[in-house]
């Protein structure tokens, strides 16, 4: 890293102008002489100033389940209002950047944060860790040693609060046949479904309060039936992924061994016509797309 891209961070994440950079450059030139480079120089004044040049930053897209002790930058474009469940308060933080989004979960006191941030500001997120939710999406939590950072969204290239939040929060599905799905995002297909993958269990418990499979923070606990499929339209084959938080929609629940499980969804599935409308993302393995089901109708 260059001097100039050293300069150019610390504008970003300050209120500084060139001129005091470069001031507070030459203090240090004076200070050390020739014992220290001219990239150093400038790393001194970014530490000094309490940044952290040399921090890897990850983009949206890149963020997988359970990675650690990550940083990225992007804008929020949506806050929810905080929840009261029994004792817990519960609010989250939608932030995007030119190639995703990611949504944050604020707990209890960590909901303190949301007065001294608000819709539009572009934020770094540091030391954050990431998981993935019982619905299948990637979201990022905060551990004691994270923080929430505004900075200076002039000079950061960002979509609009407004702009994030057409691309991400949009419920329009681009029809499509399953071949030509190349990328993430929300599609419509028509198929049949050729093929029920059997799993060693059906039905998990998922929390009320954050909605995570086994919960082992909060006490109380709902059934949530998970289950794919295959489903081909004669231009291709893609994976769909249920999550029914009302099994009994599906299954009989006086009926809930796995094998009765099973059967009853190659009975309501297997060899029929569907309508599927979802989400699409990459599989865990990275190697193919799956659709996380939003709406399913029988042909």
């Amino acid at each position: 890293m260059e001097k100039e891209e050293i300069i150019k961070k610390i504008l970003e994440k300050t209120n500084y102008k060139t001129e005091e950079i470069e001031k507070k450059a030459e203090e240090k030139r004076k200070l050390f002489k020739d014992f220290i480079s001219e990239k150093g120089i400038y790393l001194l004044v970014a530490r000094e100033l309490g940044i952290d040049i040399e921090k890897n930053f990850v983009e949206i897209k890149n963020l997988i389940n359970g990675m650690k002790n990550v940083s990225f930058i992007g804008r929020i474009f949506k806050i929810s209002e905080i929840k009261e469940i029994r004792s817990w308060k519960v609010a989250n933080i939608f932030i995007g950047d030119n190639t995703g989004y990611i949504k944050i979960p604020l707990w209890n006191e960590q909901c303190e944060i949301l007065k001294t941030i608000k819709v539009g500001d572009v934020v770094e997120v540091n030391k954050a860790y990431v998981k993935e939710n019982v619905y299948g999406d990637i979201e990022v939590s905060l551990g004691r040693f994270s923080s929430i950072r505004v900075l200076n969204k002039n000079n950061i290239n960002l979509p609009t609060s407004e702009e994030l939040f057409k691309l991400f929060f949009s419920k329009s599905y681009k029809k499509c046949k399953i071949n030509e799905i190349n990328s993430v995002g929300n599609y419509e297909i028509e198929g049949t479904v050729t093929k029920i993958i059997k799993t060693k269990k059906f039905l998990y418990n998922y929390c009320d309060v954050c909605s995570a499979v086994n919960c082992d923070i909060h006490t109380n606990s709902n059934l949530m039936l998970i289950f794919s499929l295959i489903i081909d339209d004669g231009y291709g084959n893609i994976r769909c992924v249920f999550f029914e938080s009302e099994p009994e929609k599906i299954i009989k629940m006086n009926e809930l061994s796995e094998e009765n499980i099973l059967k009853e969804i190659r009975r309501m599935f297997l060899g029929k016509d569907f309508l599927i409308r979802g989400k699409v993302k990459k599989s865990i393995d990275e190697k193919n797309f799956e659709i996380i089901v939003h709406y399913c109708e029988n042909l």
